[in-house]
């Protein structure tokens, strides 16, 4: 996720065939905070979506841990991925973390963030 601005929102987006329940929590890293620990809803047949929004307020540039707890015809399954964070920031040395280790690469290689698409379908993967 590229950061802009000191505050971003996370979407989660649901398109269901049959009745859902989602439950999604967020483990940001040290130095961000969550509007809400948890946020869940139940989908049924249409499109809804959750959103949290992250407040940075020290910054460890690191990976917002996410969870899902998803039921669906009586069975629950339960998901976990992690989104990059990325300082786009105007403040930020030269787009990056400035001063702190940049996380962006790992072992060589450049982690690319999650856009909206690429979260939804990552969701959807996870639904189905």
């Amino acid at each position: 996720m590229d950061w802009a601005s000191p505050e971003e929102q996370y979407p989660f987006v649901l398109i269901a065939e049959g009745d859902w329940g989602l439950e999604t929590s967020m483990t940001p890293p040290e130095g961000f905070v969550a509007d809400q620990p948890v946020l869940s809803t139940q989908v049924a047949d249409t499109v809804s979506a959750l959103q949290f929004t992250l407040s940075d307020i020290g910054s460890d540039w690191t990976e917002t841990g996410i969870t899902h707890v998803i039921t669906h015809k009586g069975e629950t399954r339960i998901r976990t991925s992690a989104v990059p964070m990325f300082n786009k920031q105007p403040n930020a040395e030269h787009g990056n973390n400035g001063d702190k280790p940049d996380t962006q690469k790992i072992a060589g290689e450049v982690k690319r963030p999650l856009l909206p698409s690429r979260i939804i379908a990552q969701l959807m993967g996870m639904l189905f």
